[in-house]
């Protein structure tokens, strides 16, 4: 595969695009404990800011992985960063909860067009020697990007309220749409697109929409209600794989998940940022309630995603020079150090023991990242680097679903929550055992 000509250029241009989600993303999850206060409401309640924005980045992001292969990645890319704009001068300009749900919706609509299409055009862009170097580069930038959430939130809030969080997108959005259209390559489509999977997109929406709602401790969601939500998600699942086996484009190409590597990548990917996202809610909540001041929480939260962004480049280059399988289990290892670290963290919270325990939890969060990811891309064909993309994406979502979904069970209930975490760690640990005894092979990748 040829690389485009100006590769740094295309790579800053992805940069700029993709970077405004992990920022938008953390700009308001570190702020829940204070919207709760502010808005007299439960923290359960407010939780589904986060949860709902992750559920629509989940379930769409497949969806506009599929769209990317048929119609183009960089239309659908542009497509994503419009509706971003929009509903960040909506939420903007309609200051109040409903439009600030409602706007979070929007942007992550929008998001959830761009960052597979955004993946799938580095993998278009780039020959594989310098692939793994710059979705690395792409991961760091997105990981600075989430790192600075939590800072530039706080201090918007205090400046302009919640209509600060919102106007900030716009000059940013707007950059990112010049260098889409003057640095991207044109998309090479294809002749005919089969007609697009609808039932296939709903059902999966649908499926991953009531998993949510099923899960335990959510205020949308209660005792045989929530039973209910778990028996239609499964009939909605169990839909949409018979589905799937029979059209002619299918949303989730089913194929992808028999190769051993590109199924347990999937699954690494989804517990990795399970732990990910538990450590950047499950933190603030324990500092505050410990009376740490919201700077102190904020420069601690940067710091964390500051080890993850760096160590993300740092998984990048060591995956050329060691086995990428071996950089996998190394992030759950460091995940069962970080286990035990919550367990402590309420009566041990010194600052010593936060720095050091947000160090080794920033190195787990982002020491496999390019590992699973690129093993993922290498699956399959690159023409369907976009579905594959998506896939990656919605698995990383529903880990972060999950983690949002159990918050008030890690506050709560210490102990269960430690079960969860050992379980959760169980699980990752055998998966990097599998990815272990298996091998991606790129000259025979699955194409759907």
């Amino acid at each position: 595969m040829a690389e485009v000509r100006h590769p740094y250029r295309v790579l800053t241009a992805l940069i700029m695009a993709s970077i405004l989600i992990p920022l938008n993303s953390t700009m308001i999850a570190t702020e829940l404990d204070p919207i709760a206060q502010s808005l007299s409401t439960s923290l359960s309640s407010v939780v589904w800011i986060v949860t709902t924005y992750l559920i629509i980045m989940a379930a769409v992001q497949p969806i506009s992985g599929k769209l990317g292969d048929l119609y183009g990645s960089k239309r659908l890319l542009n497509l994503g960063l419009w509706l971003f704009l929009l509903f960040s001068v909506i939420g903007a300009l309609i200051p109040d909860f409903p439009a600030l749900i409602a706007a979070r919706l929007g942007q992550a609509l929008g998001g959830a067009l761009v960052i597979p299409n955004a993946i799938a055009m580095a993998r278009h862009s780039f020959h594989e020697d310098s692939l793994r170097h710059n979705l690395g580069l792409i991961g760091m930038a997105q990981g600075l990007g989430a790192a600075t959430g939590p800072f530039l939130g706080s201090l918007l809030i205090q400046l302009g309220g919640w209509p600060a969080m919102f106007w900030v997108n716009v000059p940013m959005i707007g950059s990112a749409l010049v260098a889409s259209a003057l640095v991207l390559p044109k998309d090479l489509l294809r002749k005919k697109a089969p007609p697009i999977d609808v039932f296939g997109a709903l059902s999966l929406a649908g499926f991953l929409a009531l998993f949510a709602l099923s899960m335990p401790e959510t205020s949308l969601a209660m005792g045989r209600l929530r039973l209910l939500w778990a028996v239609i998600a499964l009939i909605l699942l169990m839909s949409f794989i018979r589905v799937e086996h029979h059209v002619l484009a299918p949303i989730v190409y089913l194929p992808f998940f028999r190769q051993p590597a590109f199924r347990y990548a999937n699954l690494a990917n989804l517990v990795n940022n399970f732990f990910m996202y538990s450590t950047l809610l499950y933190v603030p909540i324990v500092l505050r309630n410990l009376n740490f001041a919201m700077p102190a929480i904020g420069g601690l939260l940067f710091f964390f995603s500051l080890v993850m962004s760096w160590t993300s480049w740092l998984g990048s280059r060591l995956s050329v020079i060691r086995d990428r399988r071996f950089l996998i289990m190394t992030s759950f290892l460091l995940d069962f150090i970080v286990t035990g670290w919550y367990e402590l963290l309420p009566s041990h919270h010194h600052w010593a023991f936060l720095i050091i325990g947000l160090l080794i939890a920033g190195m787990g969060a982002g020491i496999g990242n390019v590992a699973m990811q690129t093993i993922v891309l290498e699956s399959v064909d690159l023409k369907a680097a976009g579905s594959a993309s998506g896939i990656y994406a919605t698995f990383r979502y529903i880990g972060s679903i999950l983690a949002a979904s159990l918050l008030e069970i890690m506050v709560q209930k210490p102990a269960v929550h430690l079960i969860v975490l050992l379980a959760t760690l169980g699980f990752g640990l055998m998966i990097s055992w599998a990815l272990l005894k298996s091998r991606v092979d790129p000259s025979s990748s699955l194409s759907p």
